[in-house]
């Protein structure tokens, strides 16, 4: 890690793959800060140039958020070196996924250990990413907003509606990355109480605003990707319950011994029952001769009947 990089006086930690994409997207405006990556190792992952990286050993793929928090808590001495004690700290994360939903929290614990001014610009995941990733989110909020001095939280589905029309997903998600760095420009300039009174909504009413610079901050934070309205957990909680009891009673059977199967019971054929019946039909039942009548001579009892059997049935 570079000296040079971390020797102004505010710190921008950006976690996991959103993260990075932010530092990609504000190339241009590096210079406002010092910055450090963390993510989880991933050999396949693209690094980035020039910025300081960390990461995070022994976290598999599709880890869940307190996998990855673990395993952040094994380099915590790296971690730490890379907040430095700063003036400001900054985290920037996408929440939903385990690397930030679980290390952001976590850096921010560490970053208000060294008595930082620790503001989160964290983003609530798409709704149709599934209830599971967004109480992974709200719960990665509850984390920061505990430790931190602030938290603005920037809502994914918002981009649908602020969004051009047919634009790329890679182009919505840069609408939240300019917001965000509008915000951080608005607040370096302002002293901490300030910052938080603002972001924190605690505004006096009926006392007008007389600083440009807090108007900026104002004015940005009043984006409407930004939101302070949170889904509600405990429906959450319950609709990820119910979709789990129903998986279960759906897998039951197949957990279960299978029956054996019953020998098939032998029936007549169709046909074979129209056979009889036509036969039936056709030969009429033998009248019994009386036991003292005669029988006439043109009829002997050996003589062969004169059409067959086969020429009864379907003549």
């Amino acid at each position: 890690m570079s000296a040079q990089v971390y020797s102004k006086p505010h710190r921008l930690i950006s976690v996991g793959g959103a993260g990075g994409n932010f530092l990609r997207n504000i190339e241009p405006e590096k210079e406002l800060f010092s910055t450090c990556y963390i993510n989880r190792a991933d050999p396949k992952r693209p690094t980035l140039d020039g910025i300081p990286t960390i990461l995070i050993e022994d976290v598999p793929l599709h880890s869940t958020p307190a996998e990855c928090r673990l395993a952040a808590e094994k380099q915590e001495n790296e971690i730490l070196a890379a907040l430095d004690g700063k003036k400001t700290v900054f985290i920037m994360a996408g929440l939903g996924g385990g690397t930030g939903s679980g290390v952001a929290p976590y850096v921010a614990q560490l970053a208000k250990r060294q008595g930082a001014f620790v503001i989160g610009l964290v983003t609530l995941p798409f709704r149709f990413e599934g209830a599971p990733r967004m109480l992974a989110s709200l719960n990665s909020i509850e984390e920061m907003k505990a430790v931190a001095d602030a938290v603005v939280i920037a809502d994914n589905d918002a981009l649908l509606k602020l969004s051009p029309p047919n634009a790329k997903f890679s182009e919505m998600l840069k609408i939240t990355d300019a917001a965000f760095l509008d915000i951080i420009h608005a607040v370096l300039p302002l002293d901490h109480a300030t910052v938080s009174r603002i972001l924190n909504h605690k505004e006096q009413e009926g006392v007008p605003p007389s600083k440009t610079s807090e108007n900026q901050l104002r004015k940005a934070i009043s984006s409407p990707l930004f939101t302070t309205q949170l889904p509600d957990k405990k429906k959450l909680e319950e609709a990820i319950a119910l979709a789990r009891s129903r998986d279960n009673e759906e897998n039951e059977p197949c957990l279960k011994p299978r029956p054996k199967p019953k020998p098939p019971t032998l029936k007549k054929s169709s046909l074979c029952a129209k056979a009889v019946q036509k036969l039936e039909a056709v030969t009429p039942p033998a009248e019994q001769p009386a036991k003292d009548e005669p029988q006439p001579d043109s009829i002997k009892k050996d003589e062969p009947q004169k059409k067959s059997f086969w020429a009864r049935l379907f003549g």
